[in-house]
């Protein structure tokens, strides 16, 4: 008896909603995605692509590198998120930075690489953390007197 899962996927390809599998795609690691991206995307960025090495990739690539990108599930992602903001002490917006990227890698994973995915793009399901609220910078006495002197 065949799964749903298998009529499902059968249904789209012939809907046209998705491309045949390609094994060899399927087969795509974390690791194999991010050097794509390096070569294509990341010459693209304002300011990110000069030396090919987004300190966010590196993150993304020593925790999930070795993982074929169908594999990512939300709750390892959930996981990870948290350990940079506790264990690795990095803010919010950091953490807003690093998820943004890991977003664009599997999206670039599955529209450029033909990887396809079942669930979707699962940071889709992560929370962001809120940002920190902005700074006051209101010029203050005691530094207006500073500046004078």
């Amino acid at each position: 008896m065949r799964c749903l899962w298998s009529r499902e996927v059968e249904r789209k390809i012939q809907h046209g909603e998705i491309d045949d599998l390609d094994p060899t795609a399927q087969k795509t690691t974390l690791a194999m995605a991010i050097q794509s991206y390096r070569e294509k995307i990341l010459p693209t960025l304002a300011g990110r692509g000069k030396g090919g090495s987004d300190p966010h990739l590196k993150r993304i690539e020593a925790k999930f590198g070795a993982l074929f990108v169908p594999a990512l599930r939300s709750p390892a992602i959930n996981a990870w998120t948290r350990n940079l903001s506790l264990a690795e002490g990095l803010s919010g917006q950091s953490v807003i930075a690093h998820l943004n990227t890991f977003s664009g890698l599997v999206r670039h994973a599955q529209t450029e690489l033909g990887v396809h995915i079942p669930a979707g793009n699962p940071l889709k399901l992560i929370t962001r953390p809120s940002p920190a609220p902005a700074h006051d910078r209101v010029l203050r006495e005691e530094w207006r007197l500073k500046l004078q002197a």
